[in-house]
């Protein structure tokens, strides 16, 4: 077979092994989730730009994910942005070396490691968003609108 179709094949298969993995993880650790989300989301969207012809998809994906990360958890920002956006020169770099023909080259190695641009940009974003939103660190937000989890409900009961 092909090397990049190993490559592929192995890749998925270890994303999707990280699943299950991650439950038993979280079911042990609830708080580790920020740290399981930045990887697989970096491990997936270095899948993505493997196979993607431009860098739009992957740049995007960099951003959303991290901003989120980094609203939710404003504290390690900077821990976000790696975890999330160092898996896209990592993937590079070893398709290199697993692709000896002329047409991968080192410059789009290193080009790759603008990856970390993006990812530094989205969480430090999702931080500022979330210091001028006035809103407390580490607070989870609820779904009904003048409710946050750490106020208790306030809903009406009949």
């Amino acid at each position: 077979m092909h090397t990049q179709l190993w490559f592929t094949i192995i890749s998925f298969n270890t994303m999707a092994a990280y699943i299950p993995v991650s439950a038993l993880i979280l079911y042990r650790r609830p708080g580790a989730w920020p740290y399981l989300f930045s990887l697989f989301n970096g491990l997936l969207i270095a899948f993505i730009d493997l196979g993607a012809g431009e860098v739009q998809v992957p740049a995007l994906l960099l951003l959303a994910f991290t901003f989120f990360v980094g609203f939710a958890s404003p504290r390690d920002v900077w821990r976000w942005a790696i975890a999330t956006g160092i898996w896209v020169p990592v993937f590079h770099i070893v398709r290199m070396g697993l692709d000896k023909s002329p047409g991968v080259s080192l410059n789009e190695s290193w080009g790759s490691l603008l990856a970390l641009v993006f990812a530094f940009a989205g969480s430090y974003g999702g931080s500022f968003i979330q210091r001028i939103s006035g809103g407390k660190e580490g607070r989870e937000h609820s779904p009904v609108p003048g409710s946050t989890t750490d106020e208790g409900d306030n809903r009406r009961r009949p």
